[in-house]
């Protein structure tokens, strides 16, 4: 990370103010060496699928680290830390082989004398969405990791050894290849996260399941296409069908590559543009909204918007 400098400071109040745009720190109190002009130094790639964060410091410094909407995945390598998470508190040193800030939660952590750390955000959408990839089906609710044991030797190999080779490949890489390479790891890390960290989910990668006929999984994508205009879930599909709802969202990824709720919006807003480019019926937006299940009119417009990139009484009004 030698080659992404972000700031270095020696002053007090510009490591607060750094601190609070870098991490959503608020710094509770510095003792900053004497005589030293630099002693914290902080090292990024802020990029929107997975950003790296090198953090070091000579100080001793006590910050207070604000909930945010994402998960904080954070590898200390140097010096010895206390966290105070939840009621618990976590030794964060080197042989500690990484810890997890949940999002939504406030955590505090205090370097007696300075430390250095590499920590990744992860965005818990991503992770639920390959979580439903692994396991075929939807997942409700957020995903909840344990704090990683000592003891759990596949998450250093497979996930802490993929962040530092990551971020050590990105500093030896051109700059016109990161993206790519970013996008690569960050695929690879949430896979090994939720394989090889305990979390609430997990039971949903050890179950086994009968595989359905595919004339099963036909009558499902049938049940959709008849009943698109009413309010239908998977539940539903899989209740009607004799199918099990995993079964039925694993072959619409398969397939159609897509949820089967992405795939009934879909369908609906495909239906709804051929039914307001039709200029001898004359219906209204709204009317056309409603007759293809959707039940806010600002719902429709944002989804239709956003994959045709128009308005729906754009579509209309040219017909």
């Amino acid at each position: 990370m030698k080659r992404f400098p972000t700031f270095q400071t020696g002053d007090v109040q510009e490591l607060a103010h750094q601190l609070e745009g870098v991490a959503n720190g608020r710094l509770q109190s510095a003792e900053l060496p004497g005589g030293q002009a630099t002693a914290y130094w902080c090292n990024s790639i802020e990029t929107q699928k997975l950003p790296f964060i090198m953090l070091k410091s000579d100080a001793a410094i006590d910050v207070t680290y604000q909930p945010v909407d994402y998960l904080r995945i954070v590898f200390q390598t140097h010096k010895n830390s206390r966290l105070l998470l939840r009621g618990m508190e976590i030794d964060t040193g080197p042989r500690n082989i990484g810890y997890v800030i949940p999002e939504g939660v406030e955590a505090r952590k205090i370097d007696p004398d300075g430390h250095s750390s590499l920590f990744i955000r992860i965005n818990p959408e991503d992770l639920k969405q390959t979580l439903a990839s692994l396991c075929g089906e939807e997942v409700s609710g957020p995903v909840q990791f344990a704090q990683p044991a000592a003891t759990n030797l596949s998450f250093g190999r497979y996930v802490r050894d993929t962040v530092f080779r990551g971020a050590q490949e990105l500093d030896a890489l051109e700059q016109r290849f990161h993206d790519r390479l970013i996008e690569q790891i960050h695929a690879v890390v949430l896979l090994r996260l939720l394989i090889h960290l305990p979390h609430n989910h997990s039971h949903l990668l050890d179950a086994s399941i009968p595989r359905p006929s595919m004339p099963q999984l036909k009558q499902a994508e049938d049940f959709i296409v008849e009943n698109f205009n009413k309010p239908i879930d998977v539940a539903g599909i899989a209740e009607a069908t004799g199918t099990s709802v995993r079964s039925i969202f694993r072959y619409f990824q398969q397939i159609h590559g897509e949820s089967p709720s992405m795939y009934l919006k879909r369908l609906r807003l495909e239906r709804a543009r051929t039914m307001l480019a039709d200029s001898e019926a004359s219906r209204s937006v709204t009317e056309v909204a409603l007759s293809c299940g959707f039940q806010s009119l600002g719902h429709f417009a944002r989804a239709y918007r956003q994959r045709f990139g128009e308005l729906p009484s754009d579509t209309a009004a040219r017909h």
